[in-house]
């Protein structure tokens, strides 16, 4: 059988596994048996070329563009013209000469690459994964931000909203990660249409997500890239907010945050008794192993959390928000705490259950995740969707 060519786009590298394109790492992984892949990535200036090794079997082609160094103004700047970035440019040259060549599909991802819809031209079909509402992640981060902050935020969701309706608009095929973010993208002014996109969830690698004790842990955990600012923001919050409320019935309750990217304002703010900073780890497993619960009080998000379902599929009870668990979809075995009061109540009750000797781990939401959440029904999903859209366009 012939395998059939496809571009794919992407505004981050889908590799290594820890970054937050993982999705696109398996949904190729997926389309690899029956389609050629050309894989075209915006990366960041500090790109370490080796990871392209991680996806060596998966692609038949793949170049990457570098954004250009320079400040943090400079960025900023430049964020507000994405289209007009040198790397956007050299992308857009790029996939024009994929189509010329001959491509079944065009796949794009991001909406720093909503430009790339004027090389394609209507002559290939193209499939857009939003996955999450962006614009309406930023507008969440503006309800929190002071008000220089959130001025800059409100110029950023105008650009983001602007991609986002354009993608939306001239799109074949449109996906999103979960019902929620399919929802938020009609809400933030996105065409009507969007609400007729296809819902193509995250999934979990339940073989690789796996115990091997069969108790739980006494730690308060949180994970995360810590250099993402939602993140970042839950950190702060779960030890400033939550945990002097614990403290006050728990004196003895010790807080893990686990991932990489902390700055060292961060690491100076969160310091004090009872709180480490693990930082990066070569595996994080081990952590959510000595976890009694993990807690995700992020304020500000949209998509599907991975590390929630990678904390289900490891059996640790889950304390998070409202705005985190709308993403798994109704019936989700996570205890949502909708303020401070409410998480430490949830984190209290957690430790002391522990303590009085309930250790087992909590094979029922492992079961839940691995019903609902699996890559190789998503990535099918997707290959079907993908070839009957090139045939309709054939």
């Amino acid at each position: 059988m012939t395998r059939r060519p496809v571009t794919y786009v992407t505004a981050g590298f889908p590799f290594p596994l820890s970054s937050g394109y993982l999705r696109h790492h398996h949904l190729i992984r997926a389309l690899a048996p029956d389609h050629a892949v050309r894989l075209r990535s915006l990366v960041g200036a500090r790109f370490d070329e080796s990871a392209v090794d991680g996806v060596a079997g998966l692609v038949d082609d793949v170049q990457v563009f570098r954004e250009p160094g320079g400040s943090r103004a400079a960025v900023a700047r430049r964020r507000l013209r994405p289209e007009a970035r040198a790397d956007v440019v050299a992308l857009r040259a790029t996939v024009a000469a994929d189509v010329a060549a001959g491509v079944d599909a065009v796949v794009l991802s991001g909406k720093e690459t909503a430009s790339v819809l004027d090389a394609v031209a209507g002559r290939v079909p193209v499939v857009v994964d939003l996955c999450d509402a962006t614009s309406a992640r930023v507008t969440q981060e503006m309800a929190l931000a002071p008000p220089l902050r959130a001025a800059g935020l409100a110029a950023r969701r105008r650009v983001l909203r602007r991609a986002e309706r354009r993608l939306v608009d001239e799109a074949d095929l449109l996906l999103t990660a979960s019902a929620r973010d399919r929802e938020l993208l009609v809400e933030e002014g996105a065409p009507s249409r969007a609400g007729d996109a296809l819902v193509l969830p995250n999934g979990i690698d339940l073989g690789h997500w796996r115990r091997t004790t069969d108790r739980l842990g006494d730690e308060v955990v949180l994970v995360g890239n810590l250099g993402y600012r939602p993140n970042a923001d839950a950190a702060t919050h779960l030890v400033e907010d939550v945990m002097p409320l614990v403290w006050g019935a728990r004196p003895d309750a010790r807080v893990s945050l686990v991932g990489v990217g902390a700055s060292e304002a961060l690491v100076r703010r969160l310091d004090r008794p009872g709180v480490t900073v693990v930082g990066a780890v070569p595996d994080v497993r081990p952590h959510l192993e000595r976890a009694a619960v993990v807690v995700a009080p992020l304020r500000i998000a949209t998509g599907i959390q991975n590390k929630l379902l990678e904390a289900m599929a490891m059996e640790v009870p889950v304390v998070t928000t409202p705005v985190a668990a709308a993403g798994l979809g109704p019936g989700a075995p996570v205890v949502v705490a909708a303020d401070a009061r409410a998480a430490a109540d949830a984190v209290t009750a957690r430790l002391a259950a522990v303590a009085a000797g309930a250790t087992a781990p909590d094979a029922a939401a492992r079961r839940w995740v691995g019903e609902r959440f699996d890559w190789a029904t998503s990535g099918a999903l997707l290959a079907d969707a993908l070839a009957a859209t090139a045939a309709g366009a054939r």
